[in-house]
């Protein structure tokens, strides 16, 4: 008997009660647009906020991702094509029957491409707002991406501000009203009932309603560079409900995938921080706030066993962290790709690597220097075997801010300088646009 193994306890994951957790779009630029009526100067004048400032900076690089794309998905389509006799004789051979006897025409069958989606969560932690303008800016080059390609996305961001969204009213609609189904052995989700997830934005939004929430967003980075006094009262960041975003978004792009009949759908996180402490409890017995997983110094005292009671699917969580056994269950559950996104604060770049590795267990090779360092003009560093399938460690702060680049040769250049200058150009343009380069590269990675 070996008395430092941990007691087992399986714990079920529930069923999540979404109603009244996801604020749409409607209610959420609603509550900027009144906020903002209420000041008498025009703050997107005020801050050179427009479409045409974004667009003129983005649109070519975004164009060229687009065609990128396209080229790709029609070589990959053509490379399984077949080709058949179709049954009717070709007039242009006719002339050969009497050295051939293959005189019908042919067709090629191109099978149709996989078709994909998209679903990003943004973190409204109180820690992003120096990292939330770069992020916004990333995330609608993105959705630019996806609605000239027809590829349907939706943004939400994930928070537990103890605001309510309907301002006038003192209380949450969801008040008392738990996020997961309190049974026995259930594991406990927002304990405080103050976790949603706001949609900022999706493909099924007109153009023109499109075009505010582009503006809407913009202007909070703005705001939130700025420490504004003009942030709406419900756009207020606090505290960091990873953990709940995680097991919510099971439902959602379940969801998200049978609307629209989508064969591929990534879910992609955008957070500069780890989860809350806040998912440790299980339901045991008669107590309603349940047994801690952890003993009082932190570790956990319980090997976890999480089940879906559903599907039967599982995972052991151990003294993993917790977010990467939720990870691991979501994409069982609902069959996607979960990729994330870790906005590094203002330490250096390779702090932010090992505070990755470390959080979520992962070894760190001998030679992790040397590959920070030479993945820092790529502005990503990938990490594996967190839960997500990638997991990118970006600079955030101004790093991730988009900058315009352009072709820099002199007046001699040959054609063989600019040919260098131009793919200099592209790929810094690529670096600068961190989420849209890697999404891009995930979808052409499963045409």
């Amino acid at each position: 008997v070996d008395d430092t193994c941990m007691p087992i306890a399986y714990v079920n994951f529930p069923k999540l009660n979404m109603q009244n957790r996801i604020v749409s779009e409607e209610v959420v630029h609603s509550n900027i647009q009144k906020h903002l009526a209420r000041f008498s100067y025009d703050f997107f004048e005020m801050y050179g906020v427009s479409i045409k400032a974004f667009m003129d900076k983005n649109e070519r690089y975004v164009n060229y991702m687009v065609k990128e794309f396209e080229l790709r998905k029609n070589a990959k389509q053509f490379a399984r094509a077949s080709i058949n006799k179709s049954g009717e004789l070709d007039m242009k051979k006719i002339g050969q029957y009497k050295l051939t006897e293959d005189l019908f025409r042919r067709v090629t069958i191109v099978p149709q491409g996989k078709s994909h989606g998209l679903v990003l969560f943004i973190d409204l932690s109180g820690s992003m707002v120096g990292n939330f303008k770069g992020t916004v800016e990333q995330l609608l080059i993105v959705t630019t991406f996806c609605r000239k390609v027809n590829i349907p996305f939706e943004v939400y961001g994930f928070t537990d501000s103890h605001i309510p969204d309907n301002t006038e009213s003192e209380t949450f609609p969801f008040a008392g009203v738990p996020l997961g189904e309190r049974a026995l052995n259930n594991i406990i989700f927002d304990a405080d009932n103050t976790f949603r997830l706001k949609r900022y934005m999706s493909s099924t939004m007109t153009r023109t309603k499109y075009n505010q929430a582009m503006l809407n967003l913009l202007l909070l980075g703005e705001l939130y560079m700025r420490r504004s006094a003009g942030i709406p009262l419900t756009e207020h960041l606090h505290g960091t409900p990873l953990n709940e975003a995680i097991a919510a978004s099971v439902e959602v792009v379940n969801k998200f995938r049978a609307a629209h009949r989508l064969e591929i759908v990534t879910s992609m996180f955008l957070t500069d921080g780890e989860g809350q402490d806040t998912v440790n409890r299980f339901v045991d017995g008669s107590e309603y706030s349940g047994r801690s997983f952890r003993s009082q110094v932190g570790s956990y005292h319980y090997k976890i066993n999480l089940t879906d009671p559903v599907t039967k699917h599982s995972v052991v969580v151990g003294e993993d962290y917790i977010t990467k056994a939720l990870l691991l269950l979501a994409k069982k559950l609902t069959g996607a790709n979960y990729i994330g996104f870790f906005i590094t604060d203002g330490t250096p770049f390779l702090t932010n690597v090992k505070k990755v590795h470390r959080i979520y267990g992962v070894n760190q090779p001998d030679t992790l220097e040397a590959e920070v360092a030479k993945s820092r003009k790529d502005k990503f560093f990938p990490v594996m075997n967190t839960g997500f399938d990638v997991y990118f460690v970006v600079p955030g702060g101004r790093d991730l801010q988009v900058k315009d680049t352009g072709i820099e040769v002199n007046d001699s250049a040959t054609k063989g300088d600019i040919r260098r200058a131009f793919m200099k150009s592209v790929n810094t343009r690529a670096a600068n646009r961190v989420f849209l380069s890697r999404f891009c590269n995930t979808l052409c990675s499963q045409l």
